[in-house]
């Protein structure tokens, strides 16, 4: 079988993870960028298609990723995506695939997994039995995880409850001890020393360094001048900001040009280079999350067919990339932890040959200040979480009527209650009311699914209410007829523009909730209302003349009925704790990355340009495989005598500067008259977007936006509420 895929060995850890998955045993295979991961579920997905009706599901992030492999399976391995950017026809093709049993592996991402699953049997019904599911990226459902996606830890619940899967596949190129024992736990892995496969962390062809440079740009020119990069084919340079790609690229395309027109003496070789100005154009590329798919497309393919020699990107480009030739890795601003930056030097040199990567340190601590932005950005303030809580945990008449039957003790914790009621939450308006992203707001609901197990049941988005449009004479018919319509009208829960309106409104979810009746049912009788029995005797259905359409996007979840006001300040207090200590958590891993790349890092670029000093890279590569072999990273810094504090400065501030900063805190709010708290105010005067103060608004805003990058975050925030007081 193995030579089947065109492979005459194993990788390191593959036979070991392929033999587990066959026994049905659950493994985590943690192999480097490059490493063979696919062939790990490949390859038993062949053998259990080839003995019996079966079906391997693989849960991947990305869709171009997905699609990629999908194109790269052999002729004998059949495969399919099932994603959201499919089109309704592609969406049947792929179930009408799934009901002919003609997929052996089935592709998909863990928002439309979780989604299908949550939201009705058909998927249920169409799947084969699962031979195994495979779960790539699967730090990603673990807290502790540098990357934690709330997605993710639904989806191992449901794989299990919803499904019956038995053994679990995770794949990953990177994960601390910590993270390690925390996806064990979601996998059902309960022997991690037999279960986790652990590959090579760093591969032996990298050359890594690291210097501090005043000059940045003179240091990346510097560096692409030198014998390590000069003659290098393909090079990917990261940035941390989308802008930053840009202007680097166009920085790099002038010294590439400059450097084309030295020595020519005629205006024949000009005119010549001048006609080649476009193939110079694609040479040097950007790449980030604001462009759009096809553009991101393009700089993929041409970067993969060699036209393309230096890619300058943020962290969205070389996820999946499956490029063996690069060569070259140059970090131009500091990676946010060890995880990404494994992960990102990873690309380089999967063919085995020497590659090189560098980090270009400033000495002016701008990028470590730069991620702490990114930190802060998802910051969550305690009175952010009370509101939080009561929107959650809505009070509701239930708690009258438990005192009344004296069944209600305010000693009960409350993973003691029932769940009682359905709450939807309007993902638009509570991420603008809230201030919070809406993964902030899942992330959320799953910290008090992971704290309180069983409190509440987190499930899939839902259009909460319904539409209907049709003339007075109808409505006043499906008020006596409707039974979800007359307990609306009821509760006077319908919403009507003016008298005139044809159009009405209302939650239907909730409505069905308080009538202690399963929306999902509700939801079809009122989609039929648009059809009706023809008059004569062929019994066709034809248009009513009434139009039902569901709006408004809504978080989904069920909750217990009779929480006191005890038991939600409990909630808050333990859910404050944990934003906080992540919080905590993010920037210390920032300092510890920062404190350990400068340990071994060269005073200038111009040190290391040709070769690169054996010790400090081996120094290097000791450090990042013990971080990753380590109970807590921070005291494996001092058992290395790395002191974060002294390679990171505090960031001081003057009195003039506070008074400065306090004078246009009191200017902006006399100018502009919106709900501002401390936290909102720092955003703005560090440059961050949020959902009611979004970027694209308020960069207009010149005289405040970025205006006090100098100041610490917290420092702005804690002035900002003095004077809002």
């Amino acid at each position: 079988s193995l030579k089947e895929f065109g492979y005459c060995a194993f990788k390191t850890g593959q036979r070991k993870v392929i033999s587990r998955i066959l026994c049905g045993m659950s493994t985590l295979a943690i192999l480097p960028t490059g490493g063979g991961k696919s062939l790990c579920y490949q390859l038993p997905a062949r053998l259990y298609a080839a003995r019996s009706e079966c079906i391997t599901l693989v849960i991947s992030p990305l869709v171009s990723l997905m699609e990629d492999q999908v194109s790269k399976f052999p002729p004998f391995l059949k495969g399919a995506c099932l994603h959201s950017n499919l089109s309704q026809s592609q969406r049947k093709k792929v179930y009408k695939q799934l009901e002919d049993k003609k997929i052996s592996v089935l592709l998909t991402s863990p928002e439309t997994l979780v989604s299908a699953l949550n939201d009705g049997e058909r998927l249920r019904t169409l799947l084969p039995p699962v031979a195994f599911a495979c779960i790539d990226e699967i730090h990603c459902v673990s807290e502790w995880s540098h990357h934690f996606r709330p997605c993710y830890l639904l989806l191992c619940k449901l794989l299990k409850e919803r499904l019956g899967v038995k053994c679990l596949l995770g794949l990953t190129a990177t994960a601390t001890v910590p993270t390690i024992n925390s996806v064990c736990a979601h996998l059902g892995i309960a022997n991690s020393d037999d279960g986790v496969i652990q590959g090579i962390t760093l591969p032996e062809n990298l050359h890594i360094s690291v210097s501090c440079d005043d000059r940045k740009d003179n240091a990346l020119v510097t560096l692409l001048n030198g014998n390590r990069f000069l003659f290098k084919n393909s090079i990917i340079i990261y940035c941390t900001r989308r802008d930053e790609t840009e202007r680097i690229a166009q920085l790099i395309r002038s010294y590439l040009l400059r450097q084309t027109f030295e020595g020519m003496s005629n205006v024949t070789e000009v005119t010549y280079t001048l006609s080649r100005e476009v193939d110079l154009e694609h040479a040097v590329e950007c790449y980030h999350a604001g462009m759009s798919p096809r553009q991101r497309r393009l700089v993929q393919k041409n970067f993969m067919s060699g036209r393309t020699k230096i890619v300058i990107a943020t962290v969205a480009f070389g996820m999946g990339l499956d490029k063996a030739d690069v060569r070259g890795i140059i970090h131009y601003n500091m990676p946010k932890t060890f995880e990404t930056f494994v992960q990102e030097i990873g690309r380089a040199g999967r063919d085995g040959l020497p590659a090189h990567c560098h980090v270009i340190l400033g000495e002016d601590n701008h990028d470590i200040r730069e991620l702490e932005r990114h930190v802060y950005a998802n910051a969550v303030e305690p009175y952010t979480i009370k509101r939080f809580i009561n929107m959650l945990f809505p009070f509701c008449d239930c708690i009258q009527e438990k005192k009344s039957e004296g069944s209600r003790s305010e000693d009960h914790e409350p993973q003691n209650y029932a769940i009682g009621h359905e709450v939807t939450i309007p993902i638009d308006k509570v991420t603008v009311n809230l201030d919070i992203r809406e993964e902030v707001f899942k992330t959320l609901l799953c910290y008090i699914d992971m704290q309180f197990p069983g409190l509440i049941s987190i499930l899939s988005p839902i259009h909460s209410v319904c539409e209907i449009i049709c003339s007075d004479s109808y409505w006043k018919k499906l008020v006596q007829t409707v039974p979800i319509i007359t307990a609306a009208v009821k509760l006077q829960k319908i919403k009507r523009l003016d008298k005139r309106s044809p159009c009405f409104t209302f939650p239907y979810v909730q409505v069905a909730d308080k009538m202690g009746w399963d929306y999902e049912p509700v939801r079809r009788e009122l989609f039929k209302l648009q059809w009706r029995k023809s008059n004569d005797n062929t019994n066709k259905f034809i248009k009513s003349g009434i139009n039902v359409t569901f709006t408004i996007n809504s978080f989904h979840v069920r909750v217990p009925c009779c929480l006191s006001d005890s038991d939600r300040d409990n909630i808050a207090c333990q859910l404050l704790d944990i934003v906080r200590q992540k919080e905590k958590d993010s920037l210390q891993n920032l300092q510890i990355i920062y404190a350990a790349l400068h340990s071994v890092a060269y005073k200038d670029c111009k040190d290391c340009i040709d070769t690169v000093d054996p010790v400090k890279s081996c120094e290097l590569q000791t450090l990042i495989r013990e971080y990753f072999k380590s109970q807590e990273p921070s005291s494996l810094l001092l058992s290395k005598n790395i002191n974060t504090e002294a390679h990171l400065p505090t960031l001081q501030v003057s009195d003039s500067t506070i008074d400065g900063l306090r004078r246009d805190i009191c200017s902006f709010l006399s100018t502009y008259n919106e709900k501002f708290n401390g936290s909102s105010i720092a955003r703005i005067f560090h440059g961050i977007g949020s959902p009611a103060f979004p970027a694209e608004v308020w960069y207009r805003c010149k005289r405040f936006w970025r205006r006090h990058m100098d100041v610490d975050f917290k420092t702005i925030s804690r002035v900002a509420t003095r004077e809002l007081v």
